[in-house]
């Protein structure tokens, strides 16, 4: 299983087993825009790349260790 988490200043992906141990983890981490104060905003851009590059990394590291399934 993989599971994405995106927060305020980085982007986590974990795979792990269906029992709960984890295989990897992959992290991009990116800035927080504040254009006035008491703003914050992300740039969606950003955030779709650090998913994918992070999804890819996790990917890439089980590739020949794990089986990897998808759904639709």
């Amino acid at each position: 299983m993989i599971g994405v988490d995106i927060g305020t200043s980085s982007t986590k992906v974990i795979a792990y087993t269906n029992k709960g141990k984890i295989l990897t983890i992959a992290r991009r981490s990116y800035p927080l825009l504040q254009p006035q104060p008491g703003y914050a905003e992300q740039d969606p851009e950003t955030l779709y790349t650090a998913v994918t590059e992070s999804i890819g990394e996790v990917c890439k590291q089980l590739e020949g260790q794990a089986e990897i399934a998808g759904f639709s």
